[in-house]
Protein backbone atom coordinates (compact mmCIF):
# COMPACT_ATOMS: atom_id res chain seq x y z
CA UNK A 1 0.00 0.00 0.00
CA UNK A 2 1.28 3.11 -1.11
CA UNK A 3 1.11 6.06 1.38
CA UNK A 4 2.13 9.09 -1.37
CA UNK A 5 -0.07 11.12 -3.24
CA UNK A 6 -0.14 10.31 -6.80
CA UNK A 7 2.50 12.61 -8.88
CA UNK A 8 0.55 14.85 -11.52
CA UNK A 9 1.71 13.83 -15.23
CA UNK A 10 3.88 16.30 -15.69
CA UNK A 11 6.20 17.23 -13.59
CA UNK A 12 9.64 19.52 -13.02
CA UNK A 13 12.84 18.69 -11.14
CA UNK A 14 11.30 20.63 -8.47
CA UNK A 15 7.69 18.86 -7.78
CA UNK A 16 9.47 15.46 -8.54
CA UNK A 17 11.48 16.68 -5.43
CA UNK A 18 8.68 17.62 -3.44
CA UNK A 19 6.52 14.42 -4.23
CA UNK A 20 9.57 12.31 -3.25
CA UNK A 21 10.27 14.33 0.06
CA UNK A 22 6.62 14.14 0.80
CA UNK A 23 6.56 10.52 0.32
CA UNK A 24 9.59 9.65 2.47
CA UNK A 25 7.70 11.70 5.26
CA UNK A 26 4.60 9.75 5.08
CA UNK A 27 6.27 6.38 4.88
CA UNK A 28 8.23 7.56 7.88
CA UNK A 29 5.30 8.94 10.12
CA UNK A 30 3.45 5.75 8.85
CA UNK A 31 5.92 3.78 10.49
CA UNK A 32 5.88 5.79 13.28
CA UNK A 33 2.63 5.53 13.56
CA UNK A 34 3.15 1.45 13.75
CA UNK A 35 5.72 1.27 16.76
CA UNK A 36 3.35 4.43 18.46
CA UNK A 37 0.10 3.19 18.47
CA UNK A 38 1.77 -0.62 18.50
CA UNK A 39 3.41 0.39 22.12
CA UNK A 40 0.08 1.78 23.38
CA UNK A 41 -1.38 -1.46 22.56
CA UNK A 42 0.86 -3.00 25.22
CA UNK A 43 -1.20 -1.22 27.80
CA UNK A 44 -4.59 -3.37 27.14
CA UNK A 45 -3.66 -6.86 27.80
CA UNK A 46 -0.85 -6.42 30.44
CA UNK A 47 -1.46 -3.25 32.51
CA UNK A 48 -4.36 -4.56 35.09
CA UNK A 49 -2.87 -8.18 35.66
CA UNK A 50 0.19 -6.79 36.25
CA UNK A 51 -0.99 -4.52 39.31
CA UNK A 52 -3.48 -6.92 40.50
CA UNK A 53 -0.67 -9.22 40.68
CA UNK A 54 1.73 -7.11 42.20
CA UNK A 55 -1.40 -6.44 44.60
CA UNK A 56 -3.16 -3.36 43.89
CA UNK A 57 -6.85 -3.75 44.85
CA UNK A 58 -8.85 -3.97 41.48
CA UNK A 59 -10.98 -0.64 42.31
CA UNK A 60 -7.12 1.23 42.50
CA UNK A 61 -6.76 -0.46 39.19
CA UNK A 62 -10.33 0.99 38.04
CA UNK A 63 -9.67 4.12 39.35
CA UNK A 64 -6.52 4.41 37.49
CA UNK A 65 -7.71 3.37 33.78
CA UNK A 66 -10.47 6.10 34.70
CA UNK A 67 -7.49 8.84 35.78
CA UNK A 68 -6.42 7.58 32.51
CA UNK A 69 -9.31 8.10 30.22
CA UNK A 70 -9.77 11.69 31.52
CA UNK A 71 -6.51 13.01 31.15
CA UNK A 72 -6.48 11.09 27.54
CA UNK A 73 -10.07 13.20 26.69
CA UNK A 74 -8.38 16.87 27.24
CA UNK A 75 -4.78 15.80 26.17
CA UNK A 76 -5.19 16.57 22.19
CA UNK A 77 -6.97 19.74 22.94
CA UNK A 78 -4.25 20.97 25.36
CA UNK A 79 -1.19 19.60 23.22
CA UNK A 80 -2.94 21.02 20.08
CA UNK A 81 -3.59 24.46 21.67
CA UNK A 82 0.39 24.46 22.30
CA UNK A 83 1.14 23.17 19.45
CA UNK A 84 -0.52 25.96 17.42
CA UNK A 85 0.53 28.59 20.05
CA UNK A 86 4.76 27.75 19.63
CA UNK A 87 4.56 26.02 16.12
CA UNK A 88 6.65 22.73 17.23
CA UNK A 89 3.99 19.58 16.47
CA UNK A 90 7.03 17.33 15.79
CA UNK A 91 8.88 18.24 18.75
CA UNK A 92 5.62 17.98 21.40
CA UNK A 93 5.02 15.13 19.31
CA UNK A 94 8.52 13.78 20.16
CA UNK A 95 8.53 14.56 23.63
CA UNK A 96 5.17 13.10 24.45
CA UNK A 97 5.74 9.87 22.98
CA UNK A 98 9.38 9.73 24.74
CA UNK A 99 7.87 10.74 28.02
CA UNK A 100 5.05 7.85 27.65
CA UNK A 101 7.75 5.44 27.35
CA UNK A 102 9.14 6.39 30.25
CA UNK A 103 6.13 7.17 31.92
CA UNK A 104 4.79 3.36 31.34
CA UNK A 105 8.44 1.94 32.12
CA UNK A 106 8.62 3.54 35.32
CA UNK A 107 4.98 1.72 36.16
CA UNK A 108 6.71 -1.36 36.30
CA UNK A 109 8.52 -0.11 39.56
CA UNK A 110 5.84 1.66 41.81
CA UNK A 111 3.73 -0.61 44.38
CA UNK A 112 2.17 3.03 45.50
CA UNK A 113 -1.63 3.21 44.28
CA UNK A 114 -1.88 6.80 44.41
CA UNK A 115 1.18 6.88 42.23
CA UNK A 116 0.76 4.88 40.22
CA UNK A 117 -3.14 6.08 39.72
CA UNK A 118 -0.75 9.70 38.63
CA UNK A 119 1.48 8.17 36.71
CA UNK A 120 -1.29 6.13 34.79
CA UNK A 121 -3.14 9.75 34.32
CA UNK A 122 -0.08 10.95 32.79
CA UNK A 123 0.09 8.50 30.58
CA UNK A 124 -3.15 9.11 29.57
CA UNK A 125 -2.19 12.87 28.91
CA UNK A 126 0.58 11.82 27.10
CA UNK A 127 -0.95 9.28 25.14
CA UNK A 128 -3.68 11.78 23.52
CA UNK A 129 -1.40 14.07 22.48
CA UNK A 130 1.30 12.01 20.88
CA UNK A 131 -1.79 10.14 19.09
CA UNK A 132 -3.53 13.48 17.92
CA UNK A 133 0.15 15.19 16.92
CA UNK A 134 1.44 12.39 15.05
CA UNK A 135 -2.32 12.19 13.36
CA UNK A 136 -1.76 16.10 12.97
CA UNK A 137 1.74 15.69 11.59
CA UNK A 138 0.48 12.66 8.97
CA UNK A 139 -2.63 15.72 7.66
CA UNK A 140 0.18 18.22 7.40
CA UNK A 141 2.51 15.93 5.34
CA UNK A 142 -0.47 15.11 2.48
CA UNK A 143 -1.10 18.81 2.20
CA UNK A 144 -3.88 18.93 -0.27
CA UNK A 145 -4.15 15.14 -0.29
CA UNK A 146 -6.14 14.83 3.08
CA UNK A 147 -8.65 12.11 1.90
CA UNK A 148 -5.37 10.08 1.63
CA UNK A 149 -4.87 10.21 5.85
CA UNK A 150 -6.22 6.62 6.72
CA UNK A 151 -3.74 5.00 4.32
CA UNK A 152 -1.33 5.95 6.48
CA UNK A 153 -3.14 6.14 9.63
CA UNK A 154 -4.24 2.27 9.20
CA UNK A 155 -0.41 1.75 10.12
CA UNK A 156 -1.47 3.02 13.79
CA UNK A 157 -4.26 0.86 13.92
CA UNK A 158 -2.11 -2.15 12.59
CA UNK A 159 0.42 -1.61 15.20
CA UNK A 160 -2.07 -1.55 18.12
CA UNK A 161 -4.16 -4.43 16.99
CA UNK A 162 -1.12 -6.70 16.60
CA UNK A 163 0.77 -5.73 19.45
CA UNK A 164 -2.82 -6.31 21.46
CA UNK A 165 -2.99 -9.53 19.93
CA UNK A 166 0.34 -11.03 20.19
CA UNK A 167 1.03 -9.36 24.01
CA UNK A 168 -2.49 -11.37 24.79
CA UNK A 169 -1.93 -14.80 23.11
CA UNK A 170 2.48 -14.60 25.12
CA UNK A 171 0.44 -13.68 28.37
CA UNK A 172 -2.29 -16.50 28.12
CA UNK A 173 0.82 -18.63 26.88
CA UNK A 174 2.67 -17.97 29.96
CA UNK A 175 -0.18 -18.24 32.44
CA UNK A 176 -0.54 -21.64 31.30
Amino acid sequence: MSTAPAEPASTTPATADLHATRRIALRRLALTSFFAFGALGIHFPFFTPALLAVGMSASAVGLMWSARSATHMFSPSLFGVLADLHGKSRLLSAFALVSLAVLSTSLAFVDDEAIATLLFALTGLLGGASSSLLDGLVLTALGEEKRRFGSVRVFGSIGFGVTALTFSIVDDAVAL
